[in-house]
């Protein structure tokens, strides 16, 4: 009988290799399909929607994608504009429409000024000192300039704007404040009494709420149904 003699140095594993390229793609598969399912479909396809068409983003209808030229044309907007309403729509998972309303909101009040969406309300959280001097109701170098940007901004689409006044979070006593309530009472008199040259008492609503820690030395700006999509018979009503 003859004998087969085996070499040990011989690899037989090099199988693991390509089992291995396998899984990797099959765990990136799964991850993908993971991460996907967190969307809703209407999101998907409205996010696909804006690269079909011919190569080029910001080109017109017929060099480039004709989403974008629709956004261009539909809202008389600028490459820059349109690359921005993309950006608010992807961020804040909002319409067109919405989005619009978005972007004329950063446009006036500039890139200083942070907001966040809650369903159709626009809310914004500013430092006291961009209106105020520290532990007063006198207004900063800029202040009335930067809250005359708010009745431009009221005026061109919210129902009601909600004002909050949280001051520092331990006590202020000073020869014309009281209180840190007081403090906080003050500032939105201020406040209103500047708003009101332009826009109707009845649309804003105010609270004081002295150093309470939660949004401790904030004026908090609620602009109601600043995003609301109104139809035709609600405009009519």
């Amino acid at each position: 009988m003859r004998r087969i003699k085996m070499d040990g140095n011989k690899n037989n594993t090099a199988w693991l290799v390509s089992f291995s390229d396998v899984i990797t793609l099959l765990l990136t598969f799964f991850v993908l399909i993971i991460s996907m399912s967190s969307m809703d479909d209407k999101s998907i396809k409205e996010s696909f929607s804006y690269f079909d068409g011919k190569p080029g983003i910001f080109g017109d209808l017929e060099k480039g994608s004709s989403r974008i030229a629709y956004l261009k044309k539909k809202f008389n907007l600028t490459d820059s504009d349109v690359k921005n309403m993309l950006n608010i729509m992807s961020r804040e998972k909002v319409t067109e429409e919405q989005a619009f309303k978005l972007l004329k909101l950063e446009k006036i009040l500039g890139k200083d000024y942070k907001y966040k969406v809650n369903e159709n309300d626009v809310i914004l959280d500013i430092q006291s000192g961009k209106f105020f001097n520290r532990f007063d109701y006198s207004f900063s170098a800029n202040g009335e300039s930067e809250l005359m940007k708010f009745p431009k901004l009221m005026n061109l689409y919210n129902d009601n704007c909600y004002i909050s006044s949280f001051t520092n979070d331990f006590p202020v006593r000073t020869s014309k404040v009281k209180d840190n309530v007081d403090l906080s009472i003050k500032r939105l008199g201020v406040i209103c009494k500047i708003l009101t040259r332009n826009i109707s008492p009845s649309r804003i609503n105010i609270a004081g709420w002295g150093n309470n820690k939660l949004k401790a030395n904030l004026i908090e700006i609620k602009l109601k149904n600043f995003i609301k999509i109104y139809n035709k018979e609600e405009n009519n009503g």
